[in-house]
């Protein structure tokens, strides 16, 4: 498996060890070689110092570059050139082996288990390699068997680096679903606060205005003042059921996006006496809490400029993943469509900074000779980010 951002944090931990591991044996041989007066100790010296860049900088660097180490063809290929060079010049003495070990684990930890394994095995014909077969004794017996037991120590690596991912993973799945119950009890929390002040008093006003408008009637004032009263009493009728679809949406918030959307349209067309036909894909679950806050806020609105300045009889609304982007349409059969020079946080303006969030784009285009089709596209590498 590569490491993607997640990942790369996940096993940065061990990552680190080992590469301090690799480095601690590389110094410790230096130091073997200095002291060792059978050993050709020059160019195996250079060979040494040129591998220890190798280990300490991913140890140093391995949260920010640890997705580009694990993806690089070039760095991989260099490392294994180096470890078998070392391994060559060095004779495989017992630090070495150490190395070669580290070496190993490291590469089952950071890459794909195939790829692990066939480095590993490179490694260990290297030690098959150096070992002196006329001279069949201890050291033989102990280098043959490091070189057999190497590619084992890619499987060990593999399967601590998919431990730690899969925990890594766990633990931000909890992270999550407890962020998602606090924000549960924080909505309905505002929900009831919602309905028991701003609601009710919103109530309270709109049965004043009706009040209002009745005895300014039977007190016979003129047209233009019971016109004003209309207007108040309207407003407050507006603001009173936008106040109760948003106590709607707070205690509804475990719906999915798509049952939501369903929801929107069948009351939206019963409200307002329009023909509406939805096509909202099933699959439209499990997307995050903000993205599915404002999708459904756009749609919302993209039906609201529909009512207010379409005229129209007949909408299509559609909602499906396509072609590698979440996208949502709303298609009219009116005269006006969309309202394109709103403004603000009610207008295109408002949908349009909703999108760019996500990275998303709207778009119109005429539906048929008459009508509007407005169309909502968010890439799907901004659905599914985790």
């Amino acid at each position: 498996m590569q490491a993607t951002s997640h990942d790369v944090l996940a096993i940065s931990g061990i990552v680190r060890l080992l590469c301090h591991v690799r480095l601690v044996a590389l110094i410790l041989a230096l130091v073997s070689l200095f002291t060792t007066s059978d050993t050709p100790w020059l160019p195996s010296t250079f060979v040494v110092i040129f591998a220890l860049p190798l280990s300490y900088f991913p140890a140093r660097t391995w949260n920010r570059t640890g997705e580009q180490i694990s993806r690089s063809g070039i760095l991989l290929a260099c490392d294994l050139a180096v470890t078998a060079i070392v391994i060559a010049v060095t004779g495989g003495s017992q630090l070495i082996y150490v190395y070669a070990i580290a070496t190993t684990a490291l590469y089952g930890t950071m890459i794909p288990l195939i790829l692990a394994v066939g480095m590993s095995s490179i490694i260990a014909l290297t030690f098959l390699a150096i070992a002196p077969v006329a001279d069949v004794g201890v050291h033989w017996a102990l280098t043959a068997t490091i070189a057999l037991a190497i590619p084992l120590f890619a499987f060990a690596g593999n399967a601590l680096g998919s431990g730690l991912r899969s925990n890594a993973a766990a633990q931000r799945r909890m992270a999550r679903l407890e962020e998602e119950e606090i924000k549960f009890k924080e909505r309905t929390r505002i929900a009831r606060d919602i309905h028991d002040t701003v609601a009710g008093d919103l109530a309270g006003t709109l049965m004043l205005t009706s009040a209002l408008q009745t005895k300014l009637v039977e007190q016979g004032v003129d047209a233009g003042t019971l016109k004003i009263a209309a207007a108040i009493e309207k407003a407050c009728q507006e603001a009173h059921l936008d106040t109760r679809t948003a106590l709607a949406q707070l205690r509804e918030s475990d719906l999915s996006l798509a049952e939501k959307l369903r929801k929107l349209c069948r009351e939206w067309s019963q409200k307002y006496e329009i023909e509406l036909h939805e096509d909202i894909d099933e699959g439209l679950s499990g997307l995050p809490s903000e993205l599915e806050n404002d999708l459904y806020l756009i749609a919302r609105e993209l039906l609201e400029n529909v009512r207010k300045h379409a005229a129209a009889s007949q909408v299509q609304v559609e909602a499906a993943m396509r072609e590698g982007q979440l996208v949502i349409s709303v298609k009219d059969d009116g005269i006006g469509g969309i309202n394109r020079s709103a403004t603000g946080g009610y207008g295109l303006q408002g949908i349009r900074e909703r999108l760019g969030a996500h990275a998303g784009k709207l778009h119109f285009e005429p539906a048929g000779k008459v009508g509007t089709h407005a169309r909502v596209e968010i890439p799907q590498s901004e659905v599914y980010q985790t």
